[in-house]
């Protein structure tokens, strides 16, 4: 039984661990680039994957970006890193909102939004078929009876996302039996766990404080609880 509680454990760690990255992002590039920009392509060739058969290769789709990185050069020609000042012409940006609740590109309009999250990078087990450096990551926490947890994602400079079908999926846990949402009730000061997002004005969903992972294997039930991070503004950007 000890692997139950490592696998638990593992899950919850990963999770927790891409909830806290999530915050800078790779901007988008403006149409209008400086002449002294030298740009930089995005890799070619990233591998579209079906949500629930696995990765589909298709490189032949996937479209070629072109992205504006300002270098600068220090007395020797060297480049040197973008200080803070200078990030208005950087790839990397905070987001205003690290996590929030959105859907993934093809779902219907009838279905609940997935807690989103945007990293620069992808997670160490995030499997990219084609070896290419995978960039600007935009995420989904997925739950699906019976199959469990797992997380729907893309690359948005690398990847032409039509549909569903066109989304990579990693699956995170089978053991995932139930996610809850707990929220603090400033009404009655408490805390509110609930099975489903609450909704607030305008029909749009507030986001919780944090969201337990409910696990059962051979009638053995574990919960792990996830803090969903708040932003920091002062936060320095690396």
């Amino acid at each position: 039984m000890n692997f139950f509680e490592d696998h638990v454990d593992g899950v919850a760690e990963f999770v927790q661990s891409c909830l806290t990255r999530a915050g800078t992002e790779v901007a988008l590039p403006n149409a209008d680039s400086n002449s002294g920009n030298v740009p930089a392509n995005g890799a070619n060739g990233a591998n579209g994957a079906n949500g629930a058969n696995g990765a589909n290769e298709n490189p032949d789709n996937s479209p070629n970006i072109s992205i504006s990185v300002n270098v600068n050069t220090g007395e020797d020609g060297r480049a040197q890193q973008p200080s803070e000042s200078s990030q208005s012409g950087s790839l990397l940006r905070r987001s205003d909102e690290p996590v929030g609740w959105a859907k993934p590109p093809g779902f219907a309009g009838y279905e609940d939004p997935m807690i989103n999250f945007k990293l620069k990078d992808s997670p160490p087990l995030f499997v990219n078929t084609d070896n290419a450096p995978v960039i600007g990551i935009d995420t989904f926490l997925y739950f699906k009876k019976p199959e469990g947890l797992s997380l729907l994602w893309y690359s948005i400079l690398q990847e032409e996302i039509e549909d569903e079908s066109d989304l990579r999926r990693t699956a995170i846990s089978p053991y995932v039996k139930a996610v809850n949402y707990i929220y603090w009730d400033e009404r009655f000061e408490r805390w509110e766990v609930e099975d489903e997002p609450q909704e607030g004005e305008n029909d749009a969903f507030i986001l919780p404080r944090f969201i337990k992972l409910i696990f059962e294997h051979d009638g053995v039930t574990k919960e792990r609880t996830i803090t969903i991070p708040v932003p920091s503004r002062s936060a320095l950007l690396f």
